[in-house]
């Protein structure tokens, strides 16, 4: 047993992923039972996704308007590449009305319970992405430019990662390690 809980702590606390960060390289902050962190370099939405998805959740799940303040802050303050924070969320275009909830789906399969779009901005990118609350025209709204999803070092952006509350996290890590022991 005690060898199981050495191995177990070794995964959460400095597990490396594919893309070499180690999940302890990472400023992790609690939040309603959740814990965020910024991702530790600018991508597109795509691969800040997958970096939030080797480290056990996705790009965060906004829930409502005192978590979308809160985010909005925590981008703020996270920021390190731009004038005013930035940072990818988990939502994601299905088709329709891109001002509907019903054409949005977050990549943690949460319903869509809050929807924070502007009626004053259009674009037809496919990924949003949440305003810092110093951003000069909309702070704390999102929005999905198409530009910031072209490789180009001019327009990444950060990602938000959300990752589920400890106890899960540790329920998930175990359950991957049992299924693991069995395919060998």
């Amino acid at each position: 047993m005690k060898k199981w809980l050495i191995v177990l702590v070794t995964i959460l606390l400095a597990g490396s992923t594919a893309y070499g960060y180690l999940v302890s390289d990472y400023n992790w902050v609690d939040y309603n039972g959740h814990q965020y962190a910024i991702t530790l370099g600018v991508s597109n939405w795509t691969q800040s996704e997958a970096w939030a998805i080797e480290v056990g959740g996705h790009l965060a799940t906004i829930n409502d308007l005192a978590e979308n303040t809160w985010l909005a802050d925590f981008v703020t303050a996270g920021n390190k590449w731009y004038s005013y924070g930035a940072g990818w969320i988990g939502l994601e275009y299905v088709g329709g009305d891109r001002y509907s909830p019903d054409s949005w789906q977050w990549t943690s399969g949460e319903p869509v319970t809050f929807f924070n779009y502007p009626a004053d901005l259009y674009y037809e990118g496919t990924h949003m992405y949440l305003h810092g609350s110093d951003h000069p025209v909309s702070p704390g709204k999102w929005n999905c430019n198409p530009i910031h999803e072209i490789e180009s070092a001019n327009y990444l952006q950060p990602g938000v990662i959300e990752i589920p509350e400890p106890a899960t996290l540790v329920l998930l890590t175990l359950g991957g390690l049992v299924l693991r022991k069995h395919r060998r």
